[in-house]
């Protein structure tokens, strides 16, 4: 009897542990005016070619740091350093020099796609040598993306609402370069900007929604910026009269 009330409670420990959820970590959420030791920008590219509905997904990955480290704020592209041979997940990313205060990071492989993304930083004359891990990061998106058109009219004006957004601040619709804004939700694309586009041709799509601001995480004793947005491109949409 002693051995079954054991079993029991084994039993039920077992099946009242809940399963981990992968969350962003809110404890290490800082303040805007929190100096930073670099800012990490992803964009997650989601690419469908009509007729199909079907998307492919990639990540683009860029990278900047800076030393001294500097305020949110005043993180700009022309103030960065050289923090030596940069890898993610183990794949080198590519040094961008414009010149000696604006260095970037990007990378060029394709082979990145998933989180938790792991960076490794050899060091520079003004960078220390550090390796940190992004496991958690929060990601725009919608439900209804694979409702883009394949074909529009310029007869008609073209709307399109957001369904089920998550983690969505700013959403706007590139229509052949042409950007046009939502409200509340809902984008109408009216006749005269159709009217600008090219009868009979094949033009290019492009949804692009941006985060609910940006984060501050703390990675390995440095505070970085994390930046995040998703594209969802149509191509080959076919333009009607």
């Amino acid at each position: 009897m002693r051995i079954l009330i054991i079993l029991i409670t084994i039993i039920g420990f077992i099946s009242c542990k809940k399963p981990e959820t992968n969350k962003p970590d809110t404890s290490q959420t800082l303040t805007t005016t929190t100096k930073i030791a670099g800012v990490l920008t992803y964009q997650n590219i989601n690419t469908s070619i009509s007729p199909s509905n079907s998307f492919s997904t990639a990540l683009q990955i860029n990278a900047r740091f800076y030393s001294p480290e500097i305020t949110v704020g005043a993180a700009t592209m022309s103030n960065t350093c050289d923090a030596g041979t940069v890898t993610a997940n183990g794949y080198q990313l590519k040094k961008i020099v414009t010149n000696s205060t604006t260095i970037s990071y990007v990378d060029t492989t394709g082979l990145i796609s998933n989180f938790p993304i792991t960076y490794s930083l050899n060091g520079s004359s003004v960078y220390t040598i550090t390796t940190f891990t992004n496991s958690l990061i929060s990601i725009p998106s919608i439900s209804n993306y694979n409702t883009l058109p394949a074909f529009i009219s310029k007869a008609s004006a073209f709307t399109f609402t957001l369904a089920d957004a998550v983690n969505v601040e700013n959403a706007e619709l590139y229509i052949y370069n042409i950007p046009v804004s939502f409200t509340n939700n809902v984008v109408n694309v009216p006749i005269n900007v159709l009217s600008t586009i090219p009868t009979a041709t094949f033009i290019s799509m492009e949804l692009k929604l941006s985060q609910q601001g940006s984060t501050n995480y703390k990675f390995n004793g440095k505070y970085f910026n994390i930046l995040n947005s998703t594209s969802y491109i149509k191509k080959n949409v076919y333009v009607t009269p």
